[in-house]
């Protein structure tokens, strides 16, 4: 629809590119009926690695913005680097990875640790 507004008034358009747009909503329970009725091999097995990941995911969620910061300013990687099919996946696992490092540090340091627990 985006594309086609675009095209239709002759120049770029962002009115459907919204987080609080109906696609959106659509988007949104569309994903979670997916993981809401998708079956996986072995919930033993992913219990784990989920539950370490659920107990991550506000420490990253806090800094990933500061490690975006710094790739930018550091010209690690930026989204102009590559094509954009390439490099905002890339730079996506980067940050991920990068924030959860720096969460599992910072729970290393007690005082932090009851913080981020």
């Amino acid at each position: 629809m985006t594309w086609y507004a675009s095209l239709v008034g002759g120049q770029n358009t962002a009115n459907f590119y919204n987080n609080f747009s109906f696609f959106t909503l659509l988007e949104a329970i569309s994903l979670f009926l997916l993981f809401k009725y998708s079956s996986f091999p072995s919930e033993k097995v992913y219990a784990e690695k989920v539950t370490f990941l659920a107990k991550s995911t506000l420490g990253i969620y806090g800094i990933h913005d500061f490690i975006i910061f710094l790739f930018n300013y550091y010209e690690i990687i930026t989204i102009n680097d590559l094509v954009a099919l390439l490099s905002i996946p890339i730079m996506s696992i980067m940050v991920f990875i990068v924030s959860l490092i720096i969460v599992l540090l910072l729970r290393k340091i007690r005082i932090l640790s009851k913080v981020l627990l």
